[in-house]
């Protein structure tokens, strides 16, 4: 075998996309983000939620893509400061962002139903992260 790399789902892949974007950033960088869930330290696991649970899943989608927002709206107001490998997780979270994420009749975040073209399924996978 010559590697693998580990499909992820939506809430895996925004997850760990912020988790990769505040362990480069420096911490001037890293006070100007304030985020919602403890979910993101380097040992942190996945939340605990009932995954059967269609409302339980809703709102921790619906706090990953605040978190998700929140990183990408604070960092390109600093996007002139930021070191080129930080932005590139930028990047790479707002992909994320708009490949699986849209909003329902009622204005609630949902993930997207079908598979955008080209679309990110892994954080470690070199054809898909820009680290």
């Amino acid at each position: 075998m010559l590697g693998a790399g580990a499909v992820k789902d939506t809430y895996e892949l925004l997850r760990d996309s912020i988790r990769r974007i505040l362990c480069l950033a420096d911490k001037k960088t890293k006070s100007k983000v304030n985020l919602s869930l403890k979910a993101y330290g380097k040992n942190d696991p996945k939340p605990k939620i009932n995954w059967d649970n269609k409302k339980e899943r809703g709102k921790l989608l619906s706090l990953f893509i605040s978190d998700a927002r929140k990183v990408l709206s604070d960092l390109d107001a600093a996007k002139d400061d930021l070191d080129p490998e930080v932005e590139d997780a930028v990047k790479f979270l707002a992909k994320i962002v708009s490949q699986d994420i849209e909003e329902d009749k009622e204005n609630r975040l949902k993930i997207k139903k079908g598979v955008a073209k080209d679309r990110i399924i892994s954080t470690t996978d070199p054809k898909d992260a820009p680290w």
